[in-house]
Parts: C-alpha cells; sequence; structure tokens
C-alpha cells in the first residue's frame, strides 16, 4: 500500500482534502481492496470510539472535583496519624539498637589485639592460606 495514498487516507477523516487529493484517494479507493479494508477499519474503530465517549464536564463538575478534594484531605490526615505514632513507636527501638551496636563493637575491639574491621566484628582473622586450603588438609592438620 502507498504511503502517500494511507496518509491522504488517514487525514481525509480530520481535515478537508484539496480536490486534487480527494480525487486522487477516491480513485485508489477504488483500485485498492487493501486501502477500502483501511478505510473500513479506521471508520469502524471511530465508531466504537464515539460510542463510548463520556462527558468529562457534566453539570456539577466542579462541585464533583471539590468533594473528592476534600475527601482526599481527610484519608491524609488518618495516613499521617498512621505514620506518626509509627515513627514515635520507632524511634526509641533505632536508638536501643544503635546503642546495644555501639556497645558490642566496642567489646569485640576492647578484647582484640588490633582496630580491623574483623575485630570490630568479633570475626576470626583468618591468613590466605588457611582460606583456601583443602577440607582434607584441615582435617589432617588437626591434632588427635
Amino acid at each position: 500500500m502507498n504511503r502517500e495514498l494511507l496518509d491522504l487516507l488517514y487525514r481525509s477523516f480530520d481535515a478537508d482534502l484539496t480536490e486534487e487529493e480527494r480525487q486522487r484517494l477516491d480513485e485508489a479507493l477504488a483500485t485498492s481492496e487493501a486501502l477500502q479494508t483501511e478505510k473500513e477499519r479506521i471508520t469502524s474503530i471511530r465508531e466504537v470510539l464515539s460510542k463510548n465517549a463520556t462527558d468529562s464536564f457534566k453539570p456539577l463538575f466542579t462541585e464533583r472535583v471539590m468533594r473528592a478534594l476534600e475527601t482526599a484531605e481527610e484519608t491524609d490526615v488518618s495516613t499521617d496519624v498512621f505514620f506518626e505514632s509509627l515513627y514515635r513507636f520507632f524511634r526509641p527501638v533505632a536508638l536501643a539498637a544503635a546503642a546495644a551496636a555501639i556497645l558490642l563493637v566496642s567489646m569485640n575491639l576492647w578484647d582484640s589485639d588490633d582496630i580491623t574491621l574483623a575485630a570490630a566484628l568479633g570475626m576470626q582473622e583468618d591468613s590466605i592460606e588457611v582460606m583456601f586450603e583443602t577440607p582434607l588438609e584441615a582435617i589432617l592438620e588437626e591434632p588427635l
């Protein structure tokens, strides 16, 4: 299907064509079944859409919008109260958890000889050889 003819067909639904363009489109529609099918498809789509179109600005539109906004504001207030009470509850718990974490890190560093991340977390610092040795070697090195 010729792209120019297709563009003419699409434009014919929404704009006035010149006499020459209208004649060219009519000749193409008379000879091309694909173009006729496309015109029927577009026409049916436009009819379905026009039947389902609703008036967005019915009477009392502003009153409905204002009522919806007032309802939304009331809902937001209850949501704010929920999150505020959750924040009030969580704050002491978070402070206690932070204090416990600082205490544990301090105790681990006090017991350790060096200041490293592994010591702060209470982990053993293994050498690379120990990390990469096979399980069999580890079993054989253990005293009986």
